[in-house]
């Protein structure tokens, strides 16, 4: 199932430039427990778009990458901290909640306003994706929130953020090992290169597929994922209450 999940992921992620984190985290906290699941998701989260970026390098915007990167980079810190001193399950309640909730106002804003791209609203995003991926893996919604309100390309979305997972998958990643080196997931060799494999698969059959969609598929595809994403946070967070 991991790497089935792991393979689905990558092929979302480079369609519609998320949906990795979402397909592979309910199986690593179930697998590794909640610390050891979101590094490990943390992990990958940054190594299968490191390996998209080479393809769609001409189409990152690198001004609004940088608005973005800078303030999750920076909210990625105490979100590590709350995952350390606070009990997962509520954060990922939480988490999943405000993320459906943004989601919404995000789909309703993109149907009946004009598009909103200011500086602030790039800043917050960020933070507010960097906060999400420390806590429960799932950056991606909060960005596909931002995607709907601004009305940005999607091929331009889908290319801007693989450099963002990049650095805040790294900067989760390395902060909690430093801080708790006890978290790193263990697995035997086979998960791991079967995960790797599994990445370069999707990552493949992702660049079959995405020249033939359209974009109203892809648009529809984004959404989709997004509030999946969201829900499966939620989901974490009951299952984790009830366990």
């Amino acid at each position: 199932m991991i790497v089935l999940a792991t393979f689905a992921g990558a092929v979302f992620q480079r369609i519609a430039g998320i949906g990795f984190a979402m397909m592979l985290a309910p199986f690593m906290v179930v697998l590794l427990g909640p610390h050891g699941g979101v590094l490990f998701v943390n992990l990958l989260g940054a190594v299968a778009p490191a390996m998209i970026i080479p393809r769609v390098r001409s189409r990152i915007d690198p001004v609004i990458l940088r608005r973005l990167v800078i303030p999750a980079v920076v909210a990625t810190v105490p979100g590590v901290l709350l995952t350390l001193v606070l009990p997962t399950a509520p954060m990922s309640i939480a988490v999943g909640l405000l993320v459906i909730v943004g989601l919404g106002v995000a789909v309703g804003m993109r149907a009946s306003g004009r598009p909103r791209t200011g500086i602030g609203l790039q800043y917050a995003t960020g933070a507010a994706a960097g906060l999400t991926s420390a806590v429960a893996g799932v950056g991606g919604p909060a960005l596909t929130a931002y995607a709907l309100v601004s009305r940005w390309d999607l091929r331009t979305f889908a290319a801007t953020i693989q450099p963002f997972f990049v650095v805040i998958g790294v900067v989760g990643f390395g902060m909690k090992l430093l801080l708790d080196p006890a978290q790193m997931p263990e697995l035997p060799w086979w998960g791991w290169v079967g995960s790797i494999v599994a990445i370069v698969a999707g990552i493949w059959v992702g660049e079959k597929l995405e020249p033939h969609l359209p974009d109203r598929i892809v648009r529809i595809l984004v959404i989709v994922i997004g509030f999946i994403g969201a829900a499966l946070a939620l989901v974490q967070g009951v299952l984790g209450l009830l366990a």
